[in-house]
């Protein structure tokens, strides 16, 4: 009975263990790679749009391209609130901390390329637009270390998942193994030690 109850017990321990593992991959990590991924896609589509508006001829145009990237911006500050609740740790708060700084320091230059191309200066506008091609890129990266850190997390989670799956049946085979071990040995005893006369 004790090693049924051992048997119940470790089946129970390790099954909990294996559901906060899936819990952490399904409700933080990956949520966290898609958000992440998303927050990329807008502000590269945003990076377009200023683009776009520092080639706009024309006040409709430019009007239709203004809405586009405040839209993007609306985007990205709804997708970064979804974001934020799930950043599990000091490195993945210290990433997102650098990433919104010069995300910030990126849109103070965006706008200044903005302003530059509504007062007719478009060549200065399109220099400046070229030259900060680098903090974009620094933008980016420090995202892509906040997606890798996460998707680093769920592979972490993923292979404890799998040990605690391979602990649990070699402890269940084994606690079985035992619980046959002693009734053949209780039914051996049986027949040999008390039916004999």
């Amino acid at each position: 009975t004790a090693i049924l109850i051992g048997q119940g017990w470790a089946s129970m321990s390790k099954l909990g263990s294996m559901r906060a593992t899936s819990v952490d991959i399904s409700d933080n990590n990956l949520p966290s790679v898609r958000l992440l991924g998303e927050i990329k896609y807008l502000i590269t589509r945003h990076r377009v749009w200023v683009l776009r508006r520092n080639m706009a001829e024309d006040e409709a145009t430019t009007r239709s391209v203004v809405d586009r990237m405040n839209g993007v911006l609306v985007g990205f500050a709804s997708t970064a609130e979804k974001y934020e609740p799930l950043i599990g740790g000091t490195e993945e708060r210290d990433l997102w901390t650098t990433f919104k700084k010069e995300w910030s320091q990126y849109l103070v230059m965006q706008d200044e390329i903005v302003r530059l191309k509504a007062s007719g200066r478009s060549a200065d506008a399109a220099k400046l637009f070229n030259d900060s091609v680098a903090l974009f890129d620094q933008v980016v990266a420090e995202l892509e270390k906040s997606i890798a850190l996460n998707d680093g997390e769920a592979r972490a989670s993923t292979e404890r998942a799998e040990a605690t799956y391979h602990d649990a049946w070699l402890t269940i085979l084994l606690l079985t193994a035992a619980s046959v071990g002693i009734a053949l040995a209780a039914g051996v005893f049986i027949v040999f030690g008390i039916t004999r006369p």
